[in-house]
This record gives structure tokens, C-alpha cells and sequence, in this order.
């Protein structure tokens, strides 16, 4: 975090968002991992566009997840966290 900026969110609120966060990224990867199992069509077609979309964001934001830089913007100020051991590893 730099002088200039300031976290949004901090103290527990900031824990609590780091934890949802979090358990939307499991969710995600879940999802993304387990999703064509679901035997209902409209889910099927959301996994087939959720792949390639989750790639693409990840090709185009430097293999961060901009769930991540949500979650440093809020919790830091800034956009990029390179203290968040989470940011660029999945």
C-alpha cells in the first residue's frame, strides 16, 4: 500500500471479506471443475462459457483474478497486492 491510499474496508470486515472471497474462489474452481455433472442444460451451456470467459480473463489480466483485485482494492486501496499470497497462484 503506498502513502496515497487507503484500505475501504479493514479491521474484521476486512477479515470477513478476505474469507468470502475466498470461498468464492473454491466455489468457482468447484464450478468450473464439476460443473458439466450438473444434468440440467442451462448449467451445462454456463460451464461451456465459463471456461473459456475464466481463461480469457486470466490471459488478459496477468494471471490474476479480478476477484483478487477486488478483494486488494478494498482491503489495501490498491488494485494490485503483491503481499496477497492468493493473487496470480491458481
Amino acid at each position: 500500500m503506498n502513502a496515497k491510499t487507503k484500505p475501504i474496508v479493514s479491521g474484521a470486515a476486512a477479515v470477513g471479506l478476505r474469507a468470502a472471497c475466498h470461498a468464492l474462489h473454491m466455489l468457482l474452481v468447484l464450478y468450473g471443475l464439476l460443473g458439466w455433472l450438473v444434468p440440467s442444460e442451462p448449467w451445462l451451456i454456463a460451464d461451456l462459457i465459463f471456461i473459456p470467459g475464466l481463461l480469457a480473463v486470466w490471459r488478459v489480466n496477468d494471471g490474476v483474478c479480478p476477484l483478487n483485485n477486488l478483494e486488494s482494492f478494498l482491503t489495501t486501496g490498491d488494485w494490485r497486492n503483491s503481499a496477497n499470497p492468493e493473487e496470480g497462484s491458481f
